[in-house]
């Protein structure tokens, strides 16, 4: 299954979007650069940096928007 993370620019802002394991292993990258001010949604489709469909399982996922920091769950069915 694949899981959409939304978040809110109120301005250009550099953005990365990492997927971590439990292990605190960084899996995916899913946004690296500047994105414009608006509502983004970012489908995450369980799989790693090399296309591999990951285990079932929770993961957190870490956005940073200039300054602002966030870490989330996410689980992987």
């Amino acid at each position: 299954g694949s899981t959409e993370i939304a978040f809110n620019l109120k301005s250009i802002q550099p953005v990365s979007v990492q997927v971590y394991n439990l292990k605190g292993q960084k899996v995916r990258t899913l946004v690296n650069g500047k994105m414009s001010a608006q509502l983004h949604n970012v489908t995450f489709d369980g799989k790693d940096e090399n296309g591999k469909i990951l285990p079932a399982g929770m993961y957190l996922y870490r956005l940073t928007a200039g300054n602002t920091v966030e870490s989330r769950k996410l689980v992987i069915k």
